[in-house]
């Protein structure tokens, strides 16, 4: 799969995954690495705000690789949490995920795309649910 391939499923990704795309970018950085940064809207009210950034790379084997991203979830204006993937900032622990207001960092690992999206809707259920009588 090539960078374009991976730009486009990518894309794919973004407006098939339920939310509103209020913004996609995706910059080419000198034929080597893609810049991909997005931002999608969930829920009713489209009150949950996730931003995307990756930075993407072909491994050695010529397949498509995420140096970095940034998946953060906010909802009301109410930062929930972020998972990154930042070996240079953080070498000690790259792959983590923020959580709570004191910003505590977690290992995450790896993370996929699809399971943000699947933890997005699962936070927004959980919200919805506290809020019936």
């Amino acid at each position: 799969m090539s960078l374009d391939s991976y730009s486009v499923d990518r894309g794919d990704d973004f407006y098939s995954c339920g939310g509103k795309v209020i913004s996609h970018e995706t910059t080419d950085l000198a034929g080597r690495l893609l810049l991909i940064e997005a931002v999608i809207s969930f829920g009713m009210d489209n009150e949950g705000i996730l931003e995307v950034t990756e930075v993407v790379e072909l491994d050695a084997s010529g397949r498509p690789h995420r140096r970095r991203y940034r998946y953060h979830f906010s909802y009301r204006d109410l930062f929930l949490f972020r998972y990154c993937r930042d070996f240079k900032r953080h070498p000690e622990l790259p792959e983590h995920k923020h959580v709570g207001l004191a910003d505590h960092r977690i290992d995450s690992g790896p993370i996929r795309f699809s399971e943000v999206v699947s933890e997005i809707y699962d936070v927004i259920a959980d919200i919805a649910a506290s809020a019936m009588p």
